[in-house]
């Protein structure tokens, strides 16, 4: 049989291939607040789509809470944008817990070198530089700017705040925070836990769950002293 068909001496109909893109992965956002409304900005540039927001304390169209969300999605995989960091691993526990796996995301404008290493459920932004053999725990986020370099590496659900400058080897522990244009000299480490202030320049170890601020004013971070229990928000 010819493969087009003729209708009148003029007039013939060729047969058209369809080409019908795969369905790309679908991601909840846990947090529906500016940082998880600019993540799901991004997800299409790397090949994901958006499921849901999720967030008991926020309401409107495509705005889940938690039992909404693992009732009617099962299985679906998220990132969490909840800004404090132990309610994040919280909430990221949780989540696993309940066959929800991490979702991790590398922003367009980001370096990853060859080597290194991104975990489950970590959120790289546009213009962060990861070096090689470094690592990014599970959860951590790594805003705009903040550079890692070579061979450090990142605890779980730790947070760099934008342009913050990790030297070589240098650890940062679980829950960890180092604030804005802050930079960790080569070899430090930095507890779980504990906070680096904006704009400091830390040359020495800092201890789990202590602070230090510009100027060398030195504290201690709240911890919660008795495990909370899960509580089903973001924000």
């Amino acid at each position: 049989m010819s493969p087009s068909s003729t209708l009148g001496p003029h007039v013939s109909v060729s047969p058209c291939l369809h080409i019908i893109p795969p369905p790309r992965p679908r991601v909840a956002v846990y947090g529906a607040g500016k940082g998880g409304q600019v993540l799901a900005l991004m997800l299409g540039a790397v090949g994901l789509e958006l499921d849901c927001f999720i967030d008991d304390r926020l309401e409107g169209p495509g705005i889940l809470t938690w039992d909404r969300f693992h009732v009617g999605r099962p299985g679906v995989p998220l990132v969490c944008v909840v800004s404090d960091r132990q309610r994040r691993a919280d909430l990221c526990d949780h989540a696993v817990y309940c066959g929800h796996p991490l979702a991790a995301v590398v922003c367009p404008g980001a370096v990853v070198s060859p080597g290194a290493r991104i975990s489950a459920g970590a959120y790289v932004e546009p213009g962060a530089v990861v070096g090689a053999f470094a690592v990014i725990g599970a959860g951590a986020q790594l805003s705009q700017g903040a550079v890692v370099c070579h061979h450090s590496k990142v605890g779980a659900y730790a947070h760099l705040a934008p342009r913050a400058v990790l030297g070589s080897s240098v650890e940062i522990g679980a829950m960890a925070f180092v604030g804005t244009g802050a930079a960790v000299e080569t070899g430090c480490k930095v507890g779980e836990g504990a906070m680096v202030g904006p704009g400091v320049h830390l040359d020495e170890n800092l201890d789990p769950w202590r602070m230090v601020l510009r100027g060398g004013v030195k504290g201690k971070v709240k911890r919660r002293a008795v495990d909370e229990g899960f509580v089903g928000s973001g924000g």
